[in-house]
């Protein structure tokens, strides 16, 4: 993974994660855990280009994690 980076924290109404991934990636995917580990969303990379935005509305206030996966080679 070349880039990263995943912002405002703390978040409000959205967070965003930007990413740019190394050339030649077959499959890669963003997975949102909550503090308990069950996962709450997951994207595609394939849909989106560099940046998703993700609406908190429905999320409580806590703590999430967000995990990179390129290729089976996971990032947290």
């Amino acid at each position: 993974v070349k880039t990263l980076a995943v912002y405002p924290n703390p978040a409000n109404d959205f967070a965003y994660i930007n990413y740019i991934l190394p050339d030649g990636w077959d499959k890669a995917e963003i997975i949102v855990y909550d503090q308990m580990g069950r996962q709450l969303d997951r994207y595609n990379l394939a849909m989106y280009n560099g940046i998703i935005e993700i609406e908190l509305s429905s999320l409580v206030s806590g703590i999430y994690t967000v995990e990179l996966s390129v290729d089976e080679i996971k990032l947290s």
